[in-house]
């Protein structure tokens, strides 16, 4: 059974869908049972539109969180995620990580009507694009092309973003490394010897992969968590 202000959100997200056909946001605190939300909005999606719905994660550990907390209701679900070894898309709902999903987006066609998308970055985090470094939260960024690693090429390729906006406030870590720090949402993934890593995951001494394709040692790591994030934001 969902708590009152998850009901309000699925019901929002509910009577979004049924008038909009833009993209919309919900924003939920760290600890608001997202993984809940989403459940109740892939199933009424499903179940009021006859379609499938894809559910992305950042992480394995999420996307198999979420999978799980969906079949809780009783509901089968699939998995598409390569780091779990397992690419389903039989069932009316799918759990995938985008990476998996990007590179099999032929088996992803009109079928599925809804796709919900979990997680964010911190709204600081610089992003190089193919004009410079900007902010995640300045406005210019949907108009560059933004670096993103290959994994099957080894080399830094980029790309257009489709889509960027707010999502709350979250747990954050502030990584020093041995050419600088960066600051991120805990769940962001960072590459690390050889994987993707999230950043609350991190330890000092290991080695990250930054964007002149350079390993560089982790120095520092300093954790704070979206209530103090919260305060933060409001002194400032």
């Amino acid at each position: 059974m969902l708590r009152p202000y998850q009901e309000a959100a699925v019901k929002a997200a509910i009577d979004w869908i049924k008038t909009k056909t833009e993209p919309a946001v919900l924003e939920l605190a760290t600890g608001a049972g997202k993984s809940h939300v989403i459940s109740s909005i892939a199933h009424w999606v499903q179940d009021n539109t006859g379609k499938k719905v894809l559910c992305l994660q950042p992480s394995r550990e999420l996307t198999e969180q979420n999978h799980q907390k969906y079949e809780l209701m009783g509901e089968r679900a699939g998995l598409f995620s390569a780091s779990v070894g397992r690419k389903e898309t039989r069932f009316p709902v799918t759990y995938g990580t985008p990476g998996t999903v990007v590179n099999s987006m032929s088996r992803f066609g009109s079928e599925f009507a809804c796709v919900i998308v979990d997680e964010c970055f911190h709204k600081d985090t610089q992003i190089l694009t193919d004009y410079g470094y900007l902010k995640i939260s300045n406005h210019e960024l949907i108009n560059r092309k933004i670096a993103c690693y290959d994994e099957l090429t080894g080399r830094i390729v980029f790309d257009r973003p489709l889509k960027v906006w707010s999502n709350g406030i979250k747990n954050v870590s502030t990584v020093n490394h041995e050419k600088g720090s960066f600051t991120c949402t805990d769940t962001h993934k960072i590459f690390s010897e050889g994987c993707w890593t999230q950043a609350k995951n991190l330890k000092a001494g290991q080695k990250i992969l930054l964007e002149d394709l350079h390993s560089n040692v982790i120095t520092k790591l300093l954790r704070a968590s979206a209530a103090v994030v919260k305060r933060l934001c409001r002194a400032t």
